[in-house]
């Protein structure tokens, strides 16, 4: 069998290939680019169906091409365009034996995983959900998973979130690169705007895409530098010296290949990721992705910073602080500030002059909604060289360092604060924070884990608590994204919790395809499901809207907010709208919590919610003798609601108990722990709510009140797990909910 060495250096002597740059430019084209509509726009099943093509090339693979052709054809910028007999052969080799690459791959995988099915066998334990780790958690693995990932971020990100990593070291950048971080989104963009001008210009002339359609010259700045600058109102003080010194920052220089000699192997360090212009000479430049280099603009400083011995104590401080800040803003101005606390300090009551042996805890940014807590702990490792080549005591190594601590952090600082037997300090003062009765661990990292999603599931080690839920991991561009695209603190909130509840039944490629499936289906499965894998393709609506989003920034334009993505916004105007609206305010502890439960329903259940309110409105209406009308709904987790509409204007307080009183009857028979109380008008608008939260226990009082007052079980639409049940069930039957027992025994009397 053909080996990974084999075929790396195959590769390394085809693209050393006189002519070969001129086949991997149009192999660049086709595997990165496709063309808008007639109308000039994209579509979500155009976007799909470009990301889930499993023939096209990834971004490490043509970088990894790029690199073999720098390093042993470095004067491939003079070569000749092949004939296309011979470019056609290039191609159709080069496609190959990336293919025999991802192969063994999977041969490997595949072996060791039915090495470990053996072992297993042997044992009698064959408990998948026990044994997947080592199963699964292999060199080979994790090398697949990490190689073929896709994007964790979008390329805006990189450019945005970067200005914001290192704008705190905007002195040094100036010094010692001759730019400055503050004019560095506009070089971006400047290139952004040079690159889609050649590539679109080629194009409509039916030109063939060429190595000069990504190459840029000072001549090419010159040209449009100065309308461009005026029609945007540029600072006065950028010039194209400085577009020229971003530019050569990130410029790999062709009289220095000893970096690129040690690139032996695909694990191996690519310095044209790091560095993705190639300089060709002094004035002119080869960029064939601009992917790379906006991740590159977000990566490679730390690395100068890092290496500088004066100022890499400051560099490392100013790391951490951007990872807190924008985990502060972001939740400041999504919940308000009065919710949102930053760098707190936990104290033990007994000590008397808080010494640093009398802090039990700290807390990087906590945020407390009504009782329910977010604890956060910010992190800036990185995944090192050598765990991306599979080194499995190294990945466990780098995500000990960048996950598992801050995960321990969180969950004992959950513990402090739920047993509510501490002191807090903030800025050297003390503080009264609110009671917490509910905790999610969370960390949040400043950089993007290849493989996160796998790494979570299969290395972190978490400890069991009845009020902390299931830890968290998310980086700064998926909660950039959350900013961006859950308009409602209610839906804010409503991942986070959704996603810590089912995390460990989803396994995807990048974090943003998570996002992807709950903004457009929400992320809810059945109880009894074990594992889904989300496949390329799923983030097709998420890239349109951002796409268009974006398109409006960078244009100027003032065409409106697009509408937003969340699945529940087709129910806008209807009456559990309002119910939703009117919970968003998060106000009370009631609205907080109906409002949760509210964004668990299903579908159906929402159209059955609307269609029911609308047929007892209309009842009251054609009835003026009926004042009260009443239905009950499930929801998670046998809680439920019991919706009042009343034909009045007025509600007494001898109204609220009457409703109170026949909820807890409601709410007794079916064994619930929690139970909404709603009174609306004959417009659907929310008058009262009444939550009934306390523990379900036996009373025979409330017995035989219920069997007085109800006869029996009361005729009502039967819902289970938020699914309406449109038949008569037999006793015997399978229960609907999937539980696997009998109707009669499971959910018959709930």
């Amino acid at each position: 069998m053909t080996t990974e060495q084999q075929i790396f250096e195959e590769l390394s002597n085809l693209c050393g290939s006189k002519g070969f740059i001129h086949v991997l430019v149009k192999m660049w084209f086709k595997d990165n680019y496709f063309r808008a509509n007639k109308k000039g726009n994209f579509t979500t099943s155009q976007i799909s169906e470009f990301q889930a093509n499993r023939e096209k090339l990834n971004r490490n693979e043509l970088n990894t091409l790029l690199a073999l052709v720098v390093k042993n054809n470095p004067t491939f910028f003079y070569d000749q365009v092949p004939q296309q007999e011979i470019s056609d052969e290039y191609s159709t080799r080069a496609y190959e034996l990336l293919e025999d690459f991802h192969e063994i791959f999977q041969k490997k995988s595949f072996i060791n995983m039915m090495e470990k099915f053996s072992s297993l066998k042997e044992t009698g334990d064959l408990q998948l959900k026990q044994q997947e780790s080592d199963w699964f958690l292999n060199e080979n693995n994790i090398r697949e998973a990490i190689f073929y990932s896709g994007d964790g971020a979008y390329d805006f990100q990189y450019q945005d979130l970067g200005y914001l990593k290192y704008i705190n070291d905007n002195e040094w950048f100036i010094k010692n690169k001759n730019f400055s971080v503050e004019y560095a989104l506009l070089s971006i963009e400047m290139i952004f705007y040079i690159h889609h001008q050649k590539i679109h210009h080629d194009v409509i002339n039916n030109k063939p895409i060429s190595i000069q359609s990504f190459t840029y010259t000072k001549k090419d700045f010159i040209d449009i530098f100065e309308n461009y600058k005026e029609k945007h109102q540029l600072p006065t003080d950028y010039s194209i010296n400085e577009i020229i010194s971003f530019i050569s920052a990130f410029s790999f220089k062709l009289d220095n290949l000893e970096d690129l000699y040690k690139f032996q192997s695909f694990d191996d360090f690519n310095p044209l990721v790091a560095f993705p212009f190639i300089k060709l000479s002094e004035d002119e430049f080869l960029l064939l992705d601009l992917y790379t280099f906006s991740q590159a603009f977000y990566e490679t400083p730390f690395f100068w910073l890092s290496g500088d011995g004066e100022y890499k104590n400051l560099a490392s401080k100013n790391r951490g602080e951007f990872t807190e800040y924008m985990v502060y803003t972001i939740f400041c101005n999504v919940f308000g500030k009065e919710n949102v606390w930053l760098n707190v300090d936990l104290y033990s009551k007994s000590g008397l002059n808080f010494s640093k042996k009398d802090k039990i805890g700290e807390i990087d940014i906590l945020v407390n909604i009504h009782g329910y807590s977010l604890v956060f702990q910010a992190k800036s490792k990185k995944l090192t060289i050598n765990a991306r080549k599979g080194n499995i005591q190294q990945i466990d190594n780098d995500f000990s360092k960048a996950i598992q601590h801050a995960y321990n952090q969180a969950f004992e600082c959950s513990k402090i604060l739920l047993g509510n037997d501490y002191i807090a300090k903030l800025d050297e003062k003390i503080v009264k924070l609110p009671e917490t009765d509910f905790c999610i661990p969370i960390c949040v990292l400043s950089e993007h884990f290849p493989a996160l999603t796998m790494q979570i599931r299969w290395l972190l080690k978490e400890n069991q608590h009845k009020k902390i839920a299931s830890a968290l991991v998310f980086d700064v561009f998926l909660l950039d994204l959350m900013y961006k695209t859950l308009r409602h603190p209610l839906e804010f909130i409503h991942f986070i919790s959704t996603l810590s509840n089912v995390r460990e039944k989803f396994l995807a490629g990048t974090q943003i395809d998570l996002l992807a499936v709950h903004l457009s289906r929400n992320l809810l499965c059945s109880k009894n499901a074990d594992m889904f894998y989300l496949d390329n393709g799923l983030s097709a609506d998420l890239d349109l809207f951002l796409f268009k989003n974006r398109r409006n920034v960078i244009t100027h334009k003032s065409s409106g907010e697009v509408s937003s993505l969340s699945c529940w916004y087709k129910f806008k105007g209807t009456y559990w709208w309002k119910l939703f609206e009117f919970c968003s305010q998060l106000d009370t502890k009631e609205k907080f919590k109906l409002g949760l439960e509210l964004l668990q329903l299903s579908g159906e259940t929402i159209k059955d919610y609307n269609s029911i309110v609308l047929d007892r409105i209309n009842q009251l209406k054609s009835n003026t003798k009926l004042i009260i009308s009443d239905f009950t709904i499930g929801l998670s987790n046998h809680h439920g609601l019991t919706v009042y509409i009343y034909n009045s204007p007025f509600i007494t307080e001898e109204v609220k108990e009457k409703i109170c009183e026949h909820a807890s009857l409601r709410k007794y028979h079916a064994k619930s722990n929690l139970w909404f109380a709603l009174i609306i008008s004959t417009k659907g608008v929310v008058k009262y709510i009444e939550i009934l939260d306390f523990e379900w226990v036996f009373d025979d009082e409330m017995q035989q009140k219920y069997q007085r007052i109800f006869g029996g079980k009361p005729k009502q639409k039967l819902f289970i797990d938020g699914r309406a049940v449109t038949r008569k069930i037999g006793r015997n039957e399978p229960c609907p909910c999937d539980s696997g027992k009998k109707y009669k025994h499971c959910c018959l009397d709930k």
